[in-house]
Parts: structure tokens; sequence; C-alpha cells
């Protein structure tokens, strides 16, 4: 009789480790995943600001670029979809899921002593200057369990 309590006691403990153990590496694998996939929706982001000729709109979650090759490239945030998609020449490409926020900022570059100084915007044609901020999440059984800190970056568009 003792040997069953101690064994039913025994059986709890390393179901209950288990169980922990299996949250804590799919979490794990979840932030690994969602640090990758900023990363490279960053990369991605930055090539193509800093490639562009100009800056056509921001307007209703969409950002549109004028590509160094002069065709249209656009960077569309679907709020609904929590998804940060990039299209270009019809082809369409799914950089960020489970996106809960997506700003932009235009900011232009200061003419006076202070070479390094920037001005908010809100003109796209007089943009020098964009800041992509985004925060993404990831549910582990049907509960957003984690989170990433807001990445955020300001690029100067060179042409």
């Amino acid at each position: 009789m003792v040997g069953v309590a101690i064994a039913s006691i025994l059986v709890a403990v390393v179901t209950g480790l288990a169980i922990y153990s299996t949250q804590s590496f799919v979490a794990l694998a979840n932030y690994v995943e969602l640090n990758s996939r900023s990363q490279l929706a960053l990369d991605h982001f930055t090539r193509d600001a800093r490639g562009a000729n100009a800056v056509r709109s921001y307007t209703n979650n969409i950002l549109t670029l004028l590509d160094s090759d002069v065709t249209e490239l656009k960077y569309v945030y679907d709020p609904t979809a929590k998804s940060l998609t990039r299209v270009k020449g019809g082809i369409s490409t799914v950089l960020l899921n489970g996106c809960d926020s997506f700003e932009i900022a235009f900011y232009a570059r200061n003419s006076s002593a202070d070479p390094y100084d920037q001005y908010a915007t809100t003109n796209a044609a007089n943009c020098d200057v964009i800041q992509a901020s985004w925060k993404c999440s990831r549910t582990l059984l049907g509960r957003a369990m984690n989170t990433e800190e807001i990445q955020s970056a300001k690029i100067l568009i060179r042409n």
C-alpha cells in the first residue's frame, strides 16, 4: 500500500515536470521563431527602404515605395490577419505573422548645423528617413504566451 502511494506521487511529479518542460521548450521555440522572423523582416524592409527612389505614400496601413527599378513596392499591414506582407510586381511575401501592431513614421533631415537631427513630416515627398516599429506575439495552447519587445528601426533613404 505504501509502495503504491509513493509510486503515485512519483508519477504525478514526473508528469507535472514533463508538462512544464514541454511548455518551456515550446515557448523557447516561439521566441526563437519570433526573433528570426523579425530579423528577416527588418532585413527586407531596410534593404528596400534604403534602395528606394522615393516614398509614395502611407495610407490605411499600406506603405508604398518607388523602388530603384521604378516599380511600386508595398508593405501591407493587415491588423485583422495580424500580418505584414511585402508586395512587388504582383508577388506577395508574408514577412510577419502574429503582428499585433505596425507603425510607420516619416522624418526629414534638418538642414541646420546638426546633420543627424531629424524632424517629423507628414509629406511623403519630404521623407528622408522612415521609422518602422512592430510588435509580434505567439500563442501557446490558445493563449498569447510569447511576446517580443517592440522592434524599431530608423532607415535613411539613400536616393
